[in-house]
């Protein structure tokens, strides 16, 4: 069968709601299995200068299917909730323990500060005044990345907020895609076992069991496939 995620609800001033649906084989059969928090969207819709964008500290939602498992977590909690993929069912969830990378304020004006820092003269003035209809969010995400090797192990990518953050060109808005950077790797439990350095260059795409696999792209922007070899112990 199929697992499908969607936008089951989006709109300035609240978080997505992305809803996750089983879809048998014919395509026939759909099931809702949970819903999950997704980006924050802010704005001012009115007057004369309408604007509306992601968040610069957005949350971010995440979602992996391994061997008939889903996995099902959001950026602001350190929680994986893990499903059947036949039946639907909640299995458990996975927790680990993570420290914020900053308080909420202080990397909300540090972000926002760069991010005017690297915006072209002309266009300062004007990202400014959208930047400061941003409110300080309550909390900052956790992690950036997760992904679920052939055995069952789960790989997190920490959340760097000078790295990762929207408003300096991560995610949707068509920055880097944040590859290399110390990876968290847990058992399918939650224990944590390593800690992996990816090469700089490299956003991973695939772990096998004896390799992970990943995009490395050039100072042209070209992509290559590249495999580096995994030892487990």
């Amino acid at each position: 069968g199929w697992v499908v995620a969607g936008v089951a609800y989006g709109n300035f001033g609240r978080r997505d709601r992305i809803e996750v649906y089983r879809v048998g084989r014919d395509g026939a059969d759909a099931a809702l299995v949970d819903s999950v928090l997704a980006m924050a969207r802010y704005g001012i819709l009115t007057g004369p200068s309408p604007f509306g964008g992601v968040h610069p500290l957005s949350p971010t939602s995440h979602l992996a299917v391994r061997d008939g498992r889903i996995y099902l977590a959001e950026s602001l909690t350190p929680r994986i909730r893990v499903f059947d993929a036949g039946s639907g069912e909640h299995l458990r969830d996975i927790e680990w323990e993570v420290t914020p990378a900053g308080e909420p304020e202080e990397v909300f004006r540090a972000v926002v500060g760069e991010t005017l820092a690297r915006a072209a003269p002309e266009r300062q003035a004007t990202l400014r005044r959208q930047l400061e209809v941003a409110e300080v969010p309550d909390s900052i995400p956790l992690f950036w990345k997760l992904r679920v090797d052939s055995e069952g192990f789960i790989w997190i990518r920490p959340y760097e907020p000078m790295t990762h953050a929207f408003g300096l060109g991560s995610g949707v808005t068509g920055g880097t895609a944040a590859p290399g950077g110390t990876w968290l790797v847990l058992t399918p439990d939650g224990s944590e076992v390593a800690r992996v350095e990816v090469p700089p260059d490299l956003e991973i795409e695939q772990i096998t069991r004896d390799a992970v696999v990943g995009i490395a792209r050039d100072e042209f922007d070209v992509e290559t496939v590249r495999v580096h070899p995994l030892r487990r112990r």
